[in-house]
This record gives C-alpha cells, sequence and structure tokens, in this order.
C-alpha cells in the first residue's frame, strides 16, 4: 500500500555516512601438515556488503605471499557501525587459484569484522591477524595473515606517512589495478638474521638412493651433502648449516620454510621425494647471548638414572614396588601403611613423557619433521622424517662488531651412531580399553615390535576384563637411529576368529637416547646402597658443563639415617642436585593407544617406562621387579568356644525364655564355603558351649589386604575373572527352630589385618571395643600376631541403632600353606582332632530336654522366676519350725507325780493341768 502524501512528509531518514575499507593481505598458509600444495594463480577476492576487489593472481607458489592493499571508496552506511549491536558488517574474504584447464576455483573463505578507526589523531596500522580459510563442509584447510579497518572517508589522514590515495575508478566490482602495497608499519623493517640448521638426518624413507635436504627461505636455499650410504647410516655427514636472509624484525611476518628431500636416482635424475613446510618460525627465534639458550648437556647415563626397588627385606613384607606405585597414584586402598612412603615415590604422569611441558616434547637435540608427497595419497601421506632443529638470530649489521655464539655448540660423536642398545620396556597396566567382546570385556595381550624384531605371547592375555594389569617387562637389542620407532600394540585375544587390534602407541627412542633431560632412564629420589656401578657424585660431574670445573664436595657433618639403606650423605647430597636439574624423574607414563580402523579415537590408555642402555656405557643393572601382586595361600582355623549373654527369643510352657544356639561362619566374598557349628538346646542363660572348628582356606594378598578368588561368570565361560573381596570374617549366632524360620541373634565382623585385641574376659567385652575411632582399644593385624583368644561382642540392628546381643569367645589362628600341612586338624570335631583337641563340651541337652530331665528343669525354671518368694517362705518355714520346736520343749507347772515314792501317772492328768480342761473320759492309770 502506498503512503499518503501528509504522512510522506513525516518521515525522517538517518543522515548517511561514507566510509573507506581498508584491506591490508600478506599471505596465505597451509594448515594441514599432510597435504603440500603449490598454489596454481592464486589471488584473493574481498568481498564487503555489494562490492568486491581482487589482489593480484601470482603465478605459482606455495605459500602465496601478495604483500597488497586493497581500498574500497565510498561506502554507504546509515548507521554508525559502532552504535549497532551487530557491528560493522563482515569482510569476506576468499582464496581462489586456477585448475588445470585455467578455471577459477574456490579453495577456502574466511570471514571476520573490520576495525571501525574514528581517532586519527593516534591512528596506527590494526595488526595482522591469522584468519583460518573454511572450506564449504567446514573444515579449516588454511590460514590468511591480513587485517582490515574501517575509516570515514570524510576525515583526513594528514601527515602520517601514509600514500596519498588517488580517486577510485568508476566501477567497484573488478580485478583491481589500482593495489599498493602495504604501509610501512613497525615490524616490518627488514634486516638480516642467521639462520642456523641442524641436519641431522632423514628416518623412514624407502627407495632412497643418495638423499640430500634442500631448504628454501624465499628465493634462497641451501642444501645439504647427500648421504652416501642410507641403509647404514641415516644421518647427514655434515650436521650444521649457516646462511643468511633478509625476513622482518617480526616472526609472525617471516615467510615459512620449506624443506624438501631430493634423492639422485639412476642415471644421475635427481627427485623430490619428500617436503615439509614450517610455517610459524617464532619458535626458532632466539637471542644468542641469552645462556638459557645454550643447550644443556645431551643423553644421560643409566647409571644415574633410574634405581632398582630396595631389597626386599629393607621394607615391610607388604611394600613392593606396586606400593611405590599406587603410592603415587593415590590408591590408599591398595597401600600398606609405611612412614618412609615419601622417600620412594615415583613420578605417574597422566600424558605420555613428550607431552610434559617440561621437557619440551623431548625435542631439544632436535625435532621431528614429518615428510609429505607433494600429491599425497589418501592412505598414506607421510613418507618419511627429517630429524632437525633451527634458531634464527639477527646478524650484525657492522662487520667489526663480533659474531653471536653458536646454537647448537655441543654435538654427540658422529662415529657413535648408530648405536646398539639395550631397551628395556615395562608394561604396568592398561586403563579403559575399548571393549571388544559381546559381554563389554576384552582378552588383551601385549605385542613389542621394533625393526625387525617382535616380542610377545599370545598366549598371556589378561581374560575379562578392561583395565587388565600386566606387569610385563620385555627386553631387547637395537641400532638406533636404524630401529629407532618402538611399537606397542594391544590385541584382543579371540579363539576361533583373528585376534582384533585394540589400539597401539610409537614411542621415538631415538629422540629419548638423544634428548638432554636423561629421558634414557628415570632419575631415583633417593640413592640405595650398592645398587648401580655409578654413584651419584660422579653422574653429576658427567652433567656439568663443559666450561665448569667438576663440582667440590665439603666435608658434611654427620646425619643419623632415618631410612634404612639410604648411602652416605654426599651420594644423597649429589643426588639431591641432579633431581634438581630438572631431568626426568623416576616414573611411569600414560600413553593413548590409537587404532587404524578409528583413527583419531582414543582406544584406552596404556601406562608403561623404557629404559635405554647404551652397550658402550657397560652392562645396565637388574631389571625392576614389576610382576603382579600373587596371593598367598593362608588357612585361617576359628575354634568356637563358648557364648555369653545371648538374646533368648523363644518362650517355654513355664513362660521362660530360651533359646537353642548355634553358630554360622565364614569369609567375606565366600559365603560358598560358609560352616556352622552344632546346636546347643535350650540355653535359659544365653549360654552356650560348643568347642567346635572352622577351617577357611583362602588366598590373601598382603600388600592390598584382600582376598583373591577366581570364578567363571557363566557355565560356558572360557576363563575365570579374578575377584578382590576383603579379608574379613563373619560370625553370626542363630536360634535354631524346628517349624519356622531360624531368628536370627546377632553378628560379628572381623576385619582380619585390622581387628581389634578381644577381651580376656566377657565381662569386659563391651561394644566400644568394635570402634576403630577409639584410641583406648588397639587393633592388629591376625597375620602378623598368628593367633588369638579372647571375647568379642556381637551386635544386632534394632530400633534404629545397634546393640550388644550375645558374646562368643574364639581361638583366631592364621597359618601359611606349609604349616597347616604340618600341623593339619579337621573341621568341627573330626579328625585330624588335634591342635588342639576338642572334646565335645559338657552339656546336658537336646531337643527332648524337658522330657529326659523334667524335675530338674522345672525346679530351674520354678526357681528363675519365683526365687524370692521361694527364699522368703523358705525363711518362715524354719521361723515356724523353730517356733513350734521352742513351744514343744517348753516345761509344764501341773505336773505332780513324785518319782521317789514310785507313783505313777497317766497323761490324761497331765493334760488336763497342762490345759485345764476336766478330762471327761475315764482314764486307766499308768504306774510306774
Amino acid at each position: 500500500m502506498g503512503t499518503p502524501d501528509s504522512d510522506r512528509s513525516a518521515l525522517l531518514y538517518p543522515e548517511p555516512h561514507y566510509y573507506q575499507l581498508f584491506c591490508y593481505i600478506y599471505q596465505v598458509r597451509n594448515s594441514v601438515p599432510n597435504q603440500i600444495l603449490t598454489f596454481q594463480g592464486a589471488f584473493i577476492r574481498v568481498v564487503f556488503l555489494h562490492h568486491s576487489q581482487c589482489t593480484q593472481a601470482l603465478v605459482s607458489s606455495a605459500v602465496p605471499t601478495w604483500a597488497q592493499t586493497l581500498i574500497f571508496q565510498h561506502l554507504l552506511l546509515y548507521e554508525d557501525p559502532q552504535d549497532t549491536k551487530e557491528g560493522p558488517p563482515l569482510v569476506v574474504m576468499e582464496l581462489w587459484q586456477h585448475d588445470s584447464l585455467g578455471k577459477e576455483v574456490l579453495w577456502g573463505r574466511s570471514m571476520w569484522p573490520p576495525v571501525v578507526s574514528l581517532d586519527l589523531q593516534n591512528w596506527i596500522l590494526p595488526p595482522l591477524r591469522w584468519h583460518p580459510l573454511v572450506k564449504e563442509l567446514g573444515e579449516e584447510e588454511g590460514q590468511i595473515l591480513a587485517s582490515c579497518e574501517m575509516i570515514l572517508e570524510t576525515e583526513v589522514l594528514g601527515n602520517k606517512g601514509w600514500l596519498s590515495l588517488p580517486s577510485p575508478p568508476p566501477v567497484t566490482n573488478f580485478h583491481s589495478q589500482w593495489s599498493p602495497p602495504l604501509p610501512f608499519t613497525k615490524g616490518w623493517d627488514l634486516g638480516n638474521r642467521t639462520l642456523q640448521i641442524l641436519a641431522w638426518g632423514l628416518r623412514n624413507m624407502t627407495k632412497v638412493h643418495y638423499p640430500q635436504l634442500v631448504v628454501e627461505f624465499g628465493e634462497q636455499s641451501l642444501s645439504t651433502k647427500p648421504i652416501s650410504d642410507y641403509q647404514k647410516n641415516p644421518n647427514f655427514p655434515e650436521s650444521v648449516l649457516f646462511f643468511t636472509v633478509l625476513m622482518p624484525t617480526e616472526a609472525v611476518y617471516a615467510l615459512p620454510l620449506v624443506m624438501k628431500v631430493v634423492d639422485t636416482q639412476d642415471f644421475g635424475q635427481k627427485k623430490v621425494v619428500g617436503r615439509a613446510n614450517v610455517d610459524i618460525l617464532q619458535p626458532y627465534f632466539c637471542d644468542p647471548w641469552v645462556q638459557s639458550y645454550i643447550p644443556r648437556q645431551l643423553g644421560g647415563s643409566p647409571a644415574e638414572a633410574t634405581q632398582p626397588s630396595p631389597r626386599q627385606d629393607e621394607y615391610e613384607h607388604e611394600v613392593d614396588w606396586w606400593s611405590k606405585f599406587f603410592w603415587a597414584t593415590g590408591d590408599s586402598e591398595k597401600t600398606p601403611k609405611y612412614k618412609y612412603k615419601d622417600y620412594h615415590t615415583i613420578k605417574v604422569f597422566d600424558c605420555e613423557l613428550e607431552a610434559v611441558p617440561d621437557f619440551q616434547g623431548l625435542q631439544d637435540f632436535c625435532q621431528t619433521f614429518q615428510l609429505y608427497q607433494e600429491k599425497p595419497k589418501a592412505d598414506s601421506p607421510v613418507v618419511g622424517e627429517f630429524k632437525g632443529l633451527f634458531r634464527i638470530y639477527p646478524f650484525p649489521e657492522n662487520p667489526e662488531a663480533p659474531e653471536p655464539p653458536r646454537q647448537f655448540p655441543v654435538l654427540p660423536e658422529r662415529d657413535d651412531f648408530p648405536q646398539q642398545c639395550m631397551v628395556r620396556v615395562y608394561v604396568v597396566r592398561a586403563i579403559n580399553l575399548q571393549p571388544q567382546d559381546f559381554n563389554g570385556l576384552c582378552d588383551p595381550y601385549v605385542i613389542l615390535k621394533l625393526g625387525k624384531t617382535k616380542l610377545g605371547n599370545r598366549d598371556l592375555y589378561q581374560p575379562n576384563t578392561v583395565d587388565p594389569i600386566f606387569g610385563m617387562v620385555f627386553e631387547l637389542t637395537c641400532n638406533i637411529p636404524l630401529e629407532k620407532d618402538l611399537h606397542i600394540q594391544l590385541f584382543d585375544f579371540d579363539m576361533f576368529s583373528a585376534d582384533d587390534e585394540i589400539g597401539t602407541t610409537i614411542i621415538d627412542l631415538e629422540n629419548r637416547l638423544l634428548s638432554g633431560f636423561g629421558a634414557c632412564c628415570g632419575l631415583a629420589k633417593s640413592y640405595f646402597v650398592g645398587l648401580r656401578p655409578q654413584l651419584p657424585r660422579e653422574g653429576l660431574g658427567t652433567r656439568a658443563r663443559p666450561a665448569l670445573s667438576p663440582p667440590i664436595f665439603l666435608s658434611l657433618e654427620p646425619e643419623p639415617l632415618t631410612v634404612p639403606g639410604l648411602g652416605p650423605n654426599k651420594e644423597r647430597l649429589a643426588l639431591h642436585i641432579l633431581n634438581t636439574l630438572g631431568l626426568v624423574p623416576e616414573h611411569v607414563e600414560t600413553r593413548t593407544l590409537y587404532s587404524k580402523s578409528q583413527p583419531g579415537i582414543d582406544q584406552g590408555k596404556l601406562q608403561i617406562w623404557v629404559d635405554i642402555f647404551p652397550k658402550k656405557l657397560g652392562a645396565p643393572g637388574p631389571q625392576v621387579d614389576i610382576s603382579p601382586r600373587k596371593p598367598k595361600r593362608y588357612e585361617l582355623r576359628c575354634i568356637i568356644w563358648k557364648t555369653a549373654q545371648v538374646d533368648l527369643v523363644q518362650e517355654t510352657f513355664s513362660r521362660e525364655r530360651m533359646s537353642d544356639i548355634y553358630i554360622k561362619g565364614w569369609l567375606f566374598g565366600l559365603e560358598k564355603d560358609m560352616q556352622k557349628t552344632d546346636i546347643h538346646y535350650h540355653s535359659l542363660t544365653g549360654e552356650g558351649n560348643f568347642n567346635w572348628r572352622f577351617i577357611f582356606p583362602m588366598d590373601y594378598l598382603a600388600a592390598e589386604g584382600v582376598c583373591i578368588q577366581s570364578q567363571k561368570d557363566y557355565i560356558w565361560s572360557l576363563d575365570p575373572t579374578l575377584m578382590k573381596y576383603p579379608a574379613r570374617l563373619i560370625i553370626q549366632v542363630w536360634d535354631n527352630d524346628i517349624f519356622s524360620a531360624d531368628d536370627f541373634l546377632g553378628v560379628l565382623e572381623l576385619d582380619l589385618s585390622d581387628m581389634p585385641f578381644p577381651a580376656q574376659h566377657a565381662h569386659y567385652c563391651t561394644l566400644k571395643m568394635m570402634d576403630n575411632t577409639s584410641a583406648q582399644y588397639k587393633h592388629f593385624s591376625l597375620f602378623k600376631k598368628k593367633v588369638v583368644t579372647g571375647w568379642w561382642p556381637c551386635q544386632v540392628y534394632n530400633e534404629d541403632k545397634w546393640r550388644m546381643s550375645g558374646k562368643v569367645k574364639m581361638t583366631l589362628e592364621i597359618l601359611t600353606e606349609k604349616e597347616a600341612l604340618i600341623r593339619p586338624a579337621g573341621r568341627g570335631q573330626s579328625e585330624p582332632n588335634q591342635y588342639p583337641t576338642l572334646h565335645p563340651p559338657p552339656r546336658a541337652g537336646g531337643p527332648l530336654m524337658w522330657m529326659r530331665s523334667p524335675i530338674k528343669n522345672f525346679c530351674f525354671a520354678c526357681w528363675k522366676r519365683y526365687r524370692f518368694r521361694i527364699v522368703g517362705l523358705m525363711f518362715l518355714s524354719i521361723a515356724v519350725f523353730m517356733l513350734f520346736k521352742f513351744i514343744y520343749a517348753a516345761p509344764v507347772s501341773g505336773y505332780h507325780r513324785d518319782r521317789d515314792k514310785g507313783t505313777g501317772c497317766s497323761w490324761e492328768d497331765s493334760a488336763e493341768d497342762a490345759l485345764g480342761l476336766p478330762l471327761q473320759t475315764n482314764s486307766t492309770v499308768c504306774s510306774l
């Protein structure tokens, strides 16, 4: 609908603003390492709003560099870009190149908002930034170094040292013929720089005859001498190369380095067989006069490195290498309490040793640059590796000025390579492996490959687990650098099909051998006597810089040794100094496993460490024992003597309470081996006598304090699964019922490795004994004390709290498998009934005890209920009887018979006199 004329007069239009857009375009680099591209006729098209311009097209370049400025003038905007929420419109930069038919093809696109510059009094050129070039599918394929800024066209740059701009042509969508170079700014001034190259050698290249390295920087290039015999020695005959180049003072603007490996083939034909680009040169710029750039001494003597574990008798019997490992990982449940554990800890890295920032990727001597094909194939773009390093530093303009020091003053002897070495690979365990079987688990085993050597045993697989513990040591020999890549592979064992590869990790042994961080072997934290041929003081002397004199040890005050087995104070001091030098400590590294079938996806972790021993240094020390902990067979003998104060749950005909008591016992997790005593019938006081022996065999792992049991998950399972349970004895008190379920009366749980001392008398047995936090009641390990006898309380949960429901007297004895064979004993009271001999308890009873002894039980029941009345009645009866006796024995007052006269008397007369009653019956006289 149209707007009325009366309304049109009320419309207000914002005041238009005209801007100029300056696009500073320097160069493009490829960010994908496995693609070596040569751009043909590359140019940049800049699109802003409905305008576009293009840079000049380059003929051919691997790193196209334009160093141009594109200017858009008379850009009409009705709103200030800084006042809008969206900001200024985006600038679109597209990289185009020509294909073989000359057709323009889009390679990548990048977008970002320009910088709006309003304060031209303090105007500076915006810094160039690297912006990603993204293809249509969203994948980053490269980066462009450029920047953009918008300036009001009404503003005048004035005397800012900028160039005067001519009027723009009338057409804006075209290939600009007016494209001035980049303006002069700080960082773009050129200067002489020394490019020092350490060309160490080539690795993993096949089908090469006489390869040589060609390094190109801009239009300058430098080449090494060809390697005469690559199969015998792949190192270059000359290691250090120099040449002077012109480059910007800011490293971010420097051209990339291009490395080409050229091979001289038959009939003198030369061919580029590999190529690599170094696009970012900032890490290689250095100040040659700074001491921190002086590299440390190369390599490390294994004699000063990792120390094997101390002798076993120096520790308590539970402490081994795994204790040191679990102390470091924080698994307190698997480690015993040991007061000297801080002296024996190791470092567990949660990543590869090369990924630890302090160790510079173990490439402090030389780096590894992967070489790619000119037109890489999809399956194998990498054709080899170049071992080398670069240093870039200013070269003095004054010819009379002193030259800066060389950056690679210390190099290993070339005659030492190839070098024979012994390699020990310690495979500790794997974590979170990708399941390979239908049950969500796998059966992993380890395979090692180094050159033509292959180690590993398929039969030594770990069944039904994704967290296997290997504890394996592989020892092999190799020639470095001919055999430098150590492949550690994990496979899944399958019975009826080919084994599946779980994952692989690759270790460059040459980098570890050449690194100045002592990566051949980790440096121990504590020194132990007699474990290495070289002392720490000697190792400290080899670490000193060549310009320094060997260290001097002054006399030290004798220090009392608080840790058994530690060496002299001077050796401990030297080892302490070595530990402050930032060397690789005694460690375990965690490496990520990758699979070819799922590239780039984590297949699990593998914890290992590698020791490298050059044979020229002599024989290495003994291997570190990391074999998996194996349980030891024990036999627990538990003798149930008696009970006291057990709850009474049944009611008799006389309304008395009683219980038919018996005891159950088993080890936690081993319920199938549950044992029970006979029954003590009709206990009216809670007392029961048994003299019954329980025998529990167990496989106990002392270092972790757990029992090990192997069991199959299913009947058709091929391999058993190892289960761990705490070493806990469970004793339960029950009441036997004939026609109903038995009644539970109480439970007692004892941790055999940390149990309370028993009470010697039932009166002192209380629930406070079971409180682990109480300092009054001490605890002990039955595996150390061996045998103990006493009273323990049983408890039951009632009314939201635990209460004591009885007491049991037991003898607990732990025996090794050998001791159990020497001292055999039977269960219960069966033969061989010895150690000690158990006799049937002296108790009267049974299920028909009321019928067998009714008077006794009736009297006992009456006495328990009416004992106070019975006692009172007895006292009353005694009093009445004594009163009767007193009355009966009292004298009679009516006695009138004369014994001397021989007269007689009759009982009637006496009764009449005594009672004062006349006798109405006839009486006879009894004369004497």
